[in-house]
């Protein structure tokens, strides 16, 4: 009952309150369903009893929704698709009403519809104080990307060819001292080549996804076996808990920029030995994939903000390699968590939804 009092149903008296009780249907999902889908046609309201949601709209985030806030309401009144998607971030039970349900609730109680119209003005301001804060932003992004996309390709030709010949170099060395030197430099390269592709992908806009089936137990041991090859001066056992059977549909180019930069901050993380291991499962609609580490953990003070731009808690980098994480993520319409705790490691959480537009 309280959960009514929530949003809409605030000015309503207990009789009226337990007359809307009477003709609502309680319903549960699991944590990533997608309860509305942005294009589709619905005509059910739905009212978040218990748990969590996330709105997205063009695969950006828009909202967090939490118990008592009404999903949906708008397409039963203007007739129109869905405006955006709906996923529930964690199990949750929503109270179901039908069209008709919903247009009868609000001829019989004018007070529900007054409430609608002041919510959705509320929410209009905010979305319209969002939009003015997030185009600022991304303009002084896009002025940053393209500068620094202008003078990142002027380095990253000379670059390439300075890594060809080190590799000829290499051939032709039988001085071990010369050989480790000329290894040194092309590990200089390397790096520096990562973070021109990380500043790179920070600047790149979503329609330069390319989604694939992907096979992802495959997907991920092939990465894996290829990122051990680089570990040094570390015994690290990388542990791998994929359904063999299990397909998902990414764009595997940049799904392997996460997972390299998730393992290479779980490499880090652990002083000389230690373990990681990567698990998934089906969730709801889609796929959850974890990755954890037994690393030195992540400090409280700033675990909510290892996402934000330039923001570095390592030694070295860009400062953009989670948040390019996070971006790949959004782009794909998933998420991603953090829980960490100092001293005994960090997993990371990646939530991608199934598509159907693939």
């Amino acid at each position: 009952m309280e959960k009514l009092k929530g949003l809409f149903f605030q000015e309503l008296s207990p009789e009226e309150q337990e007359k809307v009780l009477e003709i609502v249907e309680t319903v549960s999902f699991p944590r990533g369903s997608i309860i509305l889908k942005e294009g589709e046609w619905g005509e059910e309201v739905y009212i978040l009893k218990e748990g969590h949601a996330r709105v997205t709209k063009r695969g950006k985030f828009i909202a967090e929704l939490g118990a008592g806030s009404v999903i949906g309401e708008m397409s039963p009144i203007d007739e129109m698709p869905r405006s955006a998607t709906v996923i529930l971030t964690e199990d949750s039970k929503l109270y179901r009403i039908t069209k008709e349900q919903f247009l009868k609730l609000l001829e019989e109680h004018p007070k529900v519809a007054i409430s609608i119209l002041r919510t959705l003005s509320r929410r209009l301001r905010q979305i319209d104080d969002m939009i003015v804060e997030k185009t600022l932003q991304e303009e002084r992004m896009s002025t940053l990307g393209k500068l620094s996309s202008t003078i990142i390709h002027d380095i990253k030709s000379p670059l390439g060819a300075i890594k060809g010949y080190t590799e000829l170099l290499k051939k032709d060395i039988k001085d071990p001292e010369m050989s480790t030197y000329v290894e040194t430099m092309e590990e200089a390269i390397d790096y520096i080549l990562n973070m021109i592709e990380e500043v790179l992908e920070f600047g790149r806009d979503r329609s330069s996804m390319k989604f694939q089936k992907v096979n992802l137990s495959e997907f991920i041991s092939d990465l894996v076996a290829f990122f051990q090859k680089g570990i040094k001066n570390k015994e690290i056992d990388i542990s791998i808990d994929v359904p063999e059977n299990m397909y998902i549909e990414i764009d595997p180019v940049k799904m392997r920029r996460v997972f390299f930069n998730l393992l290479k901050n779980s490499v880090d993380a652990i002083p000389d030995r230690g373990e990681i291991n990567i698990s998934a499962k089906t969730e709801g609609d889609g796929v959850v994939i974890s990755l954890s580490d037994t690393g030195i953990g992540i400090p409280a003070s700033i675990l909510d903000r290892i996402f934000d731009p330039f923001f570095s808690f390592g030694k070295a980098g860009t400062g953009l390699g989670m948040t390019v994480v996070k971006k790949i993520i959004d782009d794909h319409d998933g998420w991603i968590e953090v829980d960490s705790q100092q001293g005994k490691g960090t997993t990371f959480k990646i939530y991608l939804p199934g598509r159907k537009d693939v």
